[in-house]
């Protein structure tokens, strides 16, 4: 993966909004790649030790990633193994598209309620493993699940199968791509190939 930061949260916003408009789910109306201009719409919104946020307020969308503190895509993994397209993704463009997570999420709910605190939603994340190490509610869980949907579907289809048909049967939602997931991370570190293909068969 050679995109910079700035490159990275531009293919998410690509990406995320061709999602939006596919499905005839509103665009937020405000997204922000900074903390300055994100809290300067709206006191302490992206908050310091935040990567990204959103929110609906006054009949409003936004979404707020702080690229400067998002990470780079691992080159050799270590104490770091976040990549775009695996199941963490800590760049720009996994952070934007957690928050359009979020954003689908509270858009298909209606009045800022979230399809995720459905019952429906709750029962397949209580059937299934966890994809990354942040899922502390379904909220999250929904977010962190239409990050990978959106940066490489046929690995949430491989490994989170419940996910991805309630995605796609309940949501109706169509990938943007069927591209197999080991191209999705053909220059991603051998190691980190590795980890997915263990994460799919033993989750």
């Amino acid at each position: 993966m050679t995109m910079n930061k700035q490159e990275l949260f531009k293919e998410g916003l690509k990406r995320c909004l061709a999602f939006c408009d596919a499905h005839d789910i509103p665009r937020p109306h405000h997204v922000f790649d900074n903390r300055a201009d994100a809290n300067r719409h709206r006191r302490d919104f992206l908050r310091p030790k935040w990567f990204g946020a959103q929110m609906y307020e006054n009949e409003e969308f936004i979404i707020g990633v702080d690229v400067k503190r998002c990470r780079v895509a691992t080159r050799v993994p270590g104490w770091s193994w976040t990549y775009p397209g695996y199941k963490v993704d800590l760049t720009p463009m996994g952070v934007l598209c957690h928050e359009f997570g979020h954003h689908v999420d509270c858009a298909l709910g209606g009045n800022g309620k979230y399809v995720s605190r459905f019952k429906a939603w709750k029962d397949v994340v209580d059937n299934e493993e966890e994809i990354s190490g942040y899922e502390p509610n379904a909220l999250e869980s929904f977010a962190e699940t239409f990050r990978l949907f959106i940066t490489n579907p046929d690995l949430l289809r491989a490994g989170r199968p419940e996910r991805w048909e309630y995605f796609t049967e309940k949501l109706g939602f169509t990938p943007l791509h069927t591209t197999h997931w080991k191209k999705v991370l053909k220059h991603a570190h051998p190691r980190i190939l590795s980890a997915a293909e263990r994460w799919i068969v033993d989750p």
